[in-house]
């Protein structure tokens, strides 16, 4: 009598509690790098090239000012780059660029963009080169550049 009761008890228990288990949830990859995460991650570094000391930070700033515009929205690698005709002929590069292609699906609007290039230098302390990390593999970087490596795209 004391089995069956010990059972019956038992399984009344199972069947009350059954609904309180977590229920698992399909998760897509969609849901993983929708637009909510687009802030998942973000730091910044002032690194660069071992020219950037030749850069007027000024410079810099205004490729991304006047190389991004607030109402476009970007979906693929974009470089700008400031000549600056001082003692040296220096080339600052503003590039928004994401290493992994799939990262670029929702795009990036301008206006987002310019603001994580104020970032690197009002959040991160960085004077000339430098870069915003963010969203996956995406980030805005200030740095020097020269020959191929400053083509506009």
């Amino acid at each position: 009598m004391h089995f069956h009761l010990f059972t019956l008890i038992t399984s009344l228990l199972l069947l009350l509690t059954t609904p309180l288990l977590a229920t698992p949830v399909n998760i897509t990859d969609t849901d993983l790098i929708g637009p909510r995460n687009l802030y998942k991650r973000d730091t910044i570094d002032c690194k660069g090239s071992g020219l950037c000391g030749f850069l007027n930070g000024n410079h810099c700033r205004k490729a991304a000012q006047e190389g991004f515009a607030d109402s476009v929205t970007y979906f693929s690698e974009t470089r700008r780059i400031v000549i600056q005709n001082d003692l040296f002929r220096t080339f600052c590069l503003a590039m928004y660029k994401c290493e992994n292609p799939d990262d670029y699906q929702y795009g990036m609007p301008g206006s987002e963009i310019r603001q994580r290039f104020r970032n690197i230098k009002d959040l991160g302390g960085c004077e000339k080169c430098g870069t915003n990390w963010y969203f996956g593999s995406c980030r805005v970087t200030f740095n020097y550049c020269s020959g191929s490596g400053c083509k506009t795209a």
